[in-house]
């Protein structure tokens, strides 16, 4: 369906998760690049019905998918089930990264959003700068090397016009 014509605008209106009666539960990686800690914290306070929050402290984004330790999943399939249990003690969520710092969740995001965004650009910039420098690297040496094939090729060619010159001379007798 077109964003556009349902909603008015390119992408759904939060409220979609905000005002669901459905319950959530969200589980966040300490180490995710894509997806924070302290965007997760932000979308508990804004999900109404919100049951469940529990940051993953040895994930990353694609190892909450792809890892060898899915021991977290114990946790994921209780809460499903609505099991009331706590959760191991080496396993529990850490406090919050930080302080309520006055903005709104969404306020919170958004400057996340712009902060990891700028970090991006940033490295991004760095990867162009560094391919522009093996590039110029890579075609010094390559010109290096043809100067090189150059110069052994000229001293070949070289020695072959002197050969020559000497079995001319010598069958003319000079």
């Amino acid at each position: 369906m077109d964003n556009y014509k349902a909603y008015g605008s390119p992408s759904q209106p939060l409220n979609i998760l905000t005002e669901s009666n459905i319950p959530t539960a969200i589980f966040v990686a300490r180490n995710d690049y894509i997806s924070t800690v302290e965007d997760g914290l932000n979308l508990n306070k804004l999900i109404k019905n919100s049951v469940h929050f529990q940051i993953l402290e040895d994930e990353d984004h694609s190892s909450v998918i792809f890892s060898k330790n899915m021991t977290y999943f114990e946790d994921v399939i209780k809460v499903m089930m609505g099991s009331t249990y706590t959760i191991p003690t080496e396993r529990r969520p850490s406090p919050p990264p930080k302080e309520d710092n006055g903005f709104s969740p969404i306020e919170d995001m958004k400057v996340s959003l712009n902060r990891r965004t700028e970090s991006m650009k940033d490295s991004l910039k760095e990867a162009k700068q560094d391919f522009k420098d093996k590039v110029l690297s890579e075609t010094v040496k390559a010109k290096a090397l043809e100067d090189k094939v150059y110069s052994e090729v000229k001293a070949f060619n070289d020695r072959v016009d002197d050969a020559n010159k000497r079995m001319y001379d010598s069958v003319m007798g000079n």
